[in-house]
């Protein structure tokens, strides 16, 4: 089953995917940029209160693929609509791998006393410095923000570019994302000094290739819990190829999903529950015992039922619910299964040896080719990554597991990536003619 026929089952997803029918991101990183800007709407104000604490819908997506798959598209769309509908926060794109930066901006003192001015009654005279695009006042929905102000530290990372906010192989980081992503305060020094930082929470949606994502992060973040906090969405080709001429997005439909993230942002302020169908089948699920068959994955699989609650709390929500039903948690199962079938072709050689490392370039090179890859031509784009017999081996491995097509072609012999045979077919077919 394809995940359209899942997304059509929510009448959110079902409209954000109508509404960028003819873009050619594909409908896999369409659907996680969705997800992912509603999640953020709803901050700290929505929340699943369980035995084992209190879940939060945030998410940490990464839309992983070669150049060229659009994984910007699939992230500005939907989150041009949060900037244009909300007042979500939003966290700098570029912090160069430091956690300082981000703290400044979840503290966002100014915003912080403005909240404590607009609780006391004593004060008739407000001074406000903050942005007019950011604060206004004039609407009583925002008054109604600052005086139930559980999303003052709640920021949204928005990263196309995710190498320039992560930084290079910055344990520190991953390590500070990790006590966000689970909303649990933060203790830091300045100067001798020790702060907390509060009730703090981030949402994370990001875009980079399998090779930038082996380079960015450290061998440390998969053991310590990093990786296992993140949903991988991985597509090795665009969804479709639509002329520059033809690719929009539907203006129509704008205003539609626009009121979904106000009602998000501003309105679901609420507990969230869980229906005793939805318990059922989520025992069950959690009983199952999903895993995905890479090692590397361990440890997601064991913090797969908390992602599998925060995209169900989305669904729910959207849905203008505080109550989570079956229907959601079999939906948001769905999803995950669809996503996770392709995870490891995100991971690329991540957590594996410096040769594994260049074999994932070259498959990365091969998949963005506009046709088959000459031998000679793979060999001089690899040389400087590893010995002819490295190279002579990683074809051989790479053609016997399937993952490239060995070919005869007029130039000698060539390969072709493997997702689609049928394509690949028609490709050689259209040549010859």
């Amino acid at each position: 089953m394809s995940i359209i026929t899942h997304t059509n089952k929510n009448d959110f997803l079902k409209l954000h995917l109508d509404y960028v029918h003819n873009t050619e991101s594909p409908i896999i990183m369409h659907t996680w940029g969705a997800i992912s800007a509603a999640a953020a709407c709803l901050g700290r104000h929505a929340y699943l209160e369980l035995g084992i604490g209190r879940i939060y819908p945030n998410i940490f997506c990464l839309l992983v693929g070669p150049p060229g798959v659009r994984k910007n598209a699939a992230i500005n769309y939907p989150v041009n609509l949060v900037k244009k509908y909300t007042n979500v926060k939003f966290a700098p794109d570029d912090t160069g791998g430091q956690r300082q930066g981000l703290i400044v901006a979840l503290e966002d003192s100014e915003k912080d006393n403005i909240a404590a001015q607009l609780q006391n009654p004593d004060i008739t005279e407000i001074n406000l410095f903050a942005d007019t695009n950011e604060l206004d006042l004039l609407g009583n929905t925002q008054l109604e923000i600052f005086k139930d102000n559980v999303d003052t530290h709640t920021l949204f990372i928005c990263a196309t570019e995710f190498g320039s906010f992560l930084g290079q192989g910055s344990l520190e980081m991953t390590r500070f994302l990790n006590k966000m992503w689970d909303g649990e305060d933060y203790r830091y020094k300045i100067r001798k000094e020790h702060h907390t930082l509060k009730d703090a929470l981030l949402n994370l949606l990001g875009g980079t290739t399998s090779a930038d994502l082996a380079s960015l992060l450290p061998a440390e973040a998969i053991g310590q819990g990093f990786m296992s906090r993140i949903i991988l969405v991985h597509a090795a080709q665009r969804g479709k190829r639509i002329p520059p001429s033809k690719s929009f997005v539907k203006p129509e439909l704008e205003e539609a999903l626009g009121d979904v993230y106000k009602y998000l942002f501003y309105d679901h302020r609420t507990a969230m529950t869980l229906s005793k169908s939805a318990i059922k089948l989520e025992d069950e699920i959690y009983n199952a015992d999903i895993k995905i068959p890479d090692t590397r994955f361990i440890f997601y699989a064991e913090r797969r039922h908390s992602h599998l609650e925060k995209v169900a709390m989305v669904l729910a929500a959207t849905n203008q619910r505080a109550e989570i039903t079956h229907e959601d948690i079999h939906l948001a199962n769905e999803i995950l299964k669809e996503t996770e079938l392709s995870m490891p072709d995100a991971l690329g050689e991540y957590g594996l040896s410096p040769i594994a490392l260049a074999r994932q370039k070259m498959i990365e090179f091969i998949q963005h080719a506009n046709g088959p890859v000459n031998s000679d031509i793979l060999w001089a784009v690899m040389r400087r990554d590893m010995r002819l017999m490295d190279f002579k081996n990683a074809i051989s491995d790479l053609v016997n597991g399937h993952k490239l097509i060995k070919i005869d072609t007029d130039d000698g012999v060539a390969f072709v990536y493997n997702e689609d045979l049928s394509q690949v077919l028609d490709l050689l077919t259209t040549k010859e003619g």
